[in-house]
């Protein structure tokens, strides 16, 4: 369920040529997980693009540049 939420937001932000994404990671009990590892992953190279930490709250923001968009 996670990685559907992370994949949805990817794809938005690329369609929208947005310069980052922002989010909150939730558990299946609806709590949310601070200090989560978020990751942009190019799936056809196996490669993570860029990374990040979810806040004590659960929060984060994964920055890109054009260039990191595939």
């Amino acid at each position: 369920m996670k990685q559907i939420l992370v994949y949805i937001a990817i794809f938005t932000a690329t369609i929208l040529n947005g310069q980052s994404i922002k989010g909150l990671v939730k558990s299946s009990s609806n709590d949310s997980i601070p200090f989560a590892q978020i990751e942009l992953v190019n799936v056809d190279k196996k490669e993570t693009e860029n990374a990040t930490y979810a806040n004590e709250n659960g929060v984060f923001e994964l920055g890109f540049t054009e260039s990191d968009q595939f």
